[in-house]
């Protein structure tokens, strides 16, 4: 080599050398800075109910036990501590991450600090097994939206090679007839209709649209089951996800974000309907968008979901936490694991995984599943519970959902396998050739999801849906106010005024048609429980129905009250009352205000086990009227879901009546009822 070849190559060497260093210290450092830090406090979804959420998780191990290798999943969870050693303070920090995105000491400040050891005791029952007390130090949870990210660097040639495969991608679906589109900050590919077509978009005769959603990789590994899709001769739709590409991403969309500009290419591309196709992550979007836009979908495929069963550990601690072991032994397995590990390491999927990447938003539970989907499951799948979800969605779907079980396959192994390609083929052909499903009842149970949210769950949730659904019912009192801000108001009001029987019974009624009309099934419960626990804890229980669900303590407590019941036209336990110079609703009110109760969450949803709440007593007028009512104010300005004009007071004025620490802790186990 002469010296003018060596000095070219000197130099071309620094000036590669002077980008990569550039690239490190203006592009690579600075993102990871960013996204590795937490991006809200708390670092939660805008709508969580964490009572159903864990009332699903618990129905999910009730339903198949079996399924359940206890001693592996709270392993796996706590990084390999062996279950013996897992205390009930470690679980307690469990669920204060899992089901409220919290540490122990967040839910402390937020007045729920019971509600985790709660949690605990009902898993204890549910799953016969005690955890012993304390707190083992070395137990780390997996808790990735809190960790660092866990990425390793990659050079600024992978870049230019990624970005180099993102051309010939392009290329290859132009070659098959696609054209290429952009909206906003996303890229998407069309084949077989226009979008200066008619409304009515493609002839109903024909297959729906597909829309395509693609895993980890890129649209590249997908090429050859894109161009079998497009010669099923109907519409497909292909998106283009840069950072799940591992493209350099100016920005992480979370999936909402995502699902939103996936619906504005749906109405620019005026389809209406569409066979929605998601492979691994894909199915996370997929998810997703049934959840929000159910009436954007003619039916539903999901290859390698690793949507189902979010809460067991597979997902999480083989993409991220397990560590990467070197067996040539079993070469197959150690070029998958080396696959995985440097997928999950890349920096803008790790961020991608691990900042609002909420699994409560993004599960698909089985009875969430449109009649009709298709599931493709890989028996040896190492990122999802084949077994169990195969198991899990034969139990609870039956014969409205077709899964396809594929012995010995891996995940993706359709990529690889022309067989395993060829059932998914089939699989979404059929599904685009079928009936629409009925996206009506997903629809209805959309909207119900997307109902304003409390902006504290629990407690503050649950006090709240009462003062709003009493005050809302309480307008023919006259006192009473209908607007949601004066509810705490309104119920001190209302609770005295409904001593009179008249008055108690109109403002059952209007409360009834109240709940018909504006109240959620979620604030139709909590109203069912918040009457069903006061009653109990009056003891003026008597004919009222104790739901089935209801724990032994409170079950206790109401048999108590009812046994002093009498048939008298006055409540069980009047004289004590009258004694401690309370007013006390005749019985014929009492029944009204139970009816009002189970009519509100039989009509919202909540149904009439729930409804048939004991309400004997629960709007109890004078000094027990008031106590209720100040109890609601305390409870509501804690939260910070009183009215403003109230907030700003809260350290100027003491809230009337502020409620003891046991009735709190009764509401809550009422609330843990509910989740059973």
């Amino acid at each position: 080599m002469g010296p003018e070849a060596a000095a070219l190559l000197g130099g071309l060497a620094g000036l590669l050398l002077a980008a990569e260093l550039a690239f490190f210290a203006l592009y690579w450092c600075p993102r990871r800075a960013a996204w590795n830090a937490q991006p809200c406090s708390p670092h939660a979804p805008a709508r969580l109910d964490a009572h159903d959420l864990f009332r699903r998780f618990v129905a999910a191990g009730d339903a198949i036990p079996e399924l359940t290798n206890l001693s592996a999943y709270i392993s796996l969870w706590f990084q390999g501590t062996p279950l013996s050693e897992v205390r009930r303070g470690n679980m307690g920090g469990l669920m204060a991450y899992g089901f409220w995105y919290r540490t122990p000491q967040q839910m402390e400040a937020a007045g729920l600090g019971h509600v985790p050891v709660q949690m605990v005791d009902e898993l204890e029952r549910a799953w016969r097994h005690t955890f012993p007390p304390g707190y083992t130090k070395n137990a780390a949870v997996m808790s990735h939206m809190w960790d660092d990210l866990k990425v390793q660097y990659r050079p600024l040639a992978f870049y230019v090679a990624v970005e180099l495969a993102a051309l010939l991608t392009w290329g290859a679906m132009l070659a098959m007839g696609f054209r290429r589109r952009r909206l906003g900050g996303i890229i998407y590919y069309t084949r077989g209709f226009d979008r200066r077509a008619a409304a009515a978009g493609p002839a109903a005769a024909g297959p729906a649209p597909v829309l395509f959603l693609h895993g980890v990789g890129g649209l590249l590994i997908y090429l050859d089951l894109i161009w079998r899709i497009a010669a099923l001769d109907g519409p497909v739709l292909a998106v283009d996800v840069r950072h799940v590409g591992m493209r350099l991403s100016p920005r992480i969309p979370c999936v909402d974000e995502m699902t939103s500009e996936i619906r504005a290419i749906l109405d620019a591309e005026r389809v209406d309907k569409a066979c929605v196709v998601g492979h691994s992550y894909g199915t996370l979007v997929a998810s997703r968008l049934v959840k929000r836009f159910p009436s954007r979908l003619h039916s539903l495929v999901l290859v390698d979901p690793v949507c189902f069963g979010m809460y067991m550990p597979h997902l999480l601690h083989n993409f991220f936490y397990r560590r990467l072991a070197i067996d040539f032994k079993r070469p197959k397995q150690l070029l998958l694991d080396l696959l995985v590990h440097f997928a999950s390491r890349d920096l803008h999927l790790a961020a991608a995984f691990s900042r609002r990447f909420y699994w409560s938003d993004v599960i698909m539970w089985p009875e969430e599943l449109p009649p009709g989907s298709t599931v493709v499951l890989g028996a040896d799948d190492d990122l999802v519970h084949a077994d169990e979800v195969n198991d899990m969605l034969r139990h609870v779907c039956g014969n409205t959902v077709n899964v396809h079980y594929a012995p010995g396959m891996f995940h993706g192994a359709f990529l690889v396998f022309p067989g395993v390609r060829q059932l998914v083929v089939r699989a979404i052909a059929a599904a685009a050739r079928s009936a629409a499903c009925d996206s009506g009842a997903l629809t209805a149970s959309a909207q119900e999801r997307a109902a304003p949210p409390t902006r504290v769950t629990g407690v503050a949730a649950e006090a709240e849906a009462a003062a709003v659904v009493l005050a809302l019912g309480l307008e023919e009192l006259g006192g009473g106010a209908a607007a949601v801000d004066e509810a705490p108001d309104a119920a001190a009001k209302g609770a005295s005024a409904a001593a009179d029987a008249g008055a108690a019974k109109r403002a059952a009624d209007a409360a009834a048609g109240a709940a018909k009309r504006a109240a959620a099934p979620r604030a139709a419960r909590s109203l069912g429980a918040r009457l069903l626990s006061i009653g109990a804890k009056r003891r003026v229980g008597a004919a009222a129905v104790v739901p089935a669900a209801a724990p032994e303590d409170l079950r206790a407590a109401h048999s108590e009250g009812s046994s002093s019941a009498t048939s008298s036209d006055t409540e069980p336990g009047a004289d004590a009352a009258a004694a401690a110079g309370e007013a006390v609703l005749p019985r014929r009110c009492a029944a009204a205000v139970r009816r009002a109760a189970t009519a509100g969450c039989a009509a919202a949803g909540g149904g009439k086990a729930l409804g048939e709440a004991d309400a004997d007593g629960a709007l109890g007028g004078g000094a027990a009227g008031q106590a209720l009512a100040g109890e609601l104010r305390q409870l509501l300005l804690r939260s910070g879901t009183a009215p403003p004009q109230q907030q700003q007071q809260r350290d100027q004025q003491q809230p009337e009546s502020a409620a003891p620490r046991p009735a709190r802790r009764s509401m809550s186990v009422t609330m843990l009822a509910l989740s059973t």
